[in-house]
């Protein structure tokens, strides 16, 4: 009997360690993805490096809804980073409120990062960013 709860307990200690290790490989963090309403409907994105050689992300695009899930994808692999932001589940709403447009709202930064880079930024995947950097 003995055995079967260290058993239990090895496959409960391996699970945790997992998730543990899983969210502190995780590459990059939003402080903030979501819909906001705004009276103004344009696009910006705006990419600095921190004295630490992080990317930080800040950006807004129009998307239909308010109700839109916001969602991203993030690749790192060898010189390019490549963040595409993304608006699913979009409907055209029946009526406006107040002339509130929807926009996609997101500020991210990267653990930090070495080299040289070409950093891409995508709205929907739709490039609106592209350059190339130097990381100390």
């Amino acid at each position: 009997m003995s055995k079967f709860w260290g058993a239990v307990f090895a496959i409960i200690f391996i699970g945790i360690t997992g998730l543990f290790l899983a969210s502190a490989l995780q590459e990059i963090h939003f402080t903030d993805l979501e819909t906001e309403c705004r009276f103004d409907r344009g696009e910006s994105v705006n990419v600095d490096v921190t004295n630490n050689n992080e990317l930080e992300f800040e950006g807004y695009f129009p998307v239909q809804t308010t109700q839109a899930d916001m969602k991203y994808t993030y690749k790192h692999r060898n010189d390019r980073i490549v963040l595409n932001i993304l608006a699913e589940n979009e409907y055209e709403p029946e009526d406006f409120e107040n002339t509130c447009y929807a926009v996609g709202v997101y500020e991210a930064s990267t653990t930090p990062i070495e080299g040289q880079k070409w950093v891409t930024v995508k709205h929907q995947g739709e490039q609106v960013y592209k350059s190339r950097i130097n990381f100390r």
